[in-house]
């Protein structure tokens, strides 16, 4: 029995593997191009060109990510070069992160890679006419204010 007969009870393993199948592609891009880069990498790297240094806090609230996970990533990125931290100014105690001038290079070479993978991905979520992206938007306030258990 494949999920799509049992329904919205497979709703969560659907959108992961909606998420890996488009992991995927870019994945083989990357690779096409002989960039050294993950696609997990992309919202971190934007974010902190587009933001400067940010708090682990900080970049996990923007991206919607566990801190765990952005302690991970920051370190994969610290290890390959690509970022690097320094104390806050107004507290001290705190750390931020920020691209390395490796990372800037690398961020403003993926910029145009960045720019046809937003393009190629409007449309594919508008072909059949849906607003795939406000639709996952409406779903995720709806599940905001009540919850799946709740429901």
């Amino acid at each position: 029995m494949s999920d799509f007969e049992i329904g919205p009870l497979a709703l969560s393993a659907r959108l992961r593997r909606l998420g890996k199948r488009t992991t995927i592609g870019l994945d083989v891009i990357c690779r096409e191009m002989e960039l050294e880069v993950e696609p997990r990498w992309f919202g971190f790297l934007q974010l902190l060109q587009a933001h400067g240094p940010l708090s682990v806090t900080g970049i996990a609230r923007a991206l919607d990510q566990t801190h765990p996970a952005i302690i991970q990533l920051a370190r994969t990125l610290k290890d390959k070069g690509l970022v690097t931290d320094e104390s806050d100014p107004s507290d001290r105690r705190r750390r931020l992160l920020l691209l390395s001038d490796q990372g800037r290079d690398l961020a403003r070479m993926l910029e145009p890679l960045w720019t046809a993978i937003d393009a190629a991905a409007l449309r594919w979520m508008n072909e059949g006419g849906l607003d795939l992206e406000r639709a996952i938007d409406d779903l995720e306030e709806r599940l905001d204010r009540n919850s799946m258990d709740d429901r």
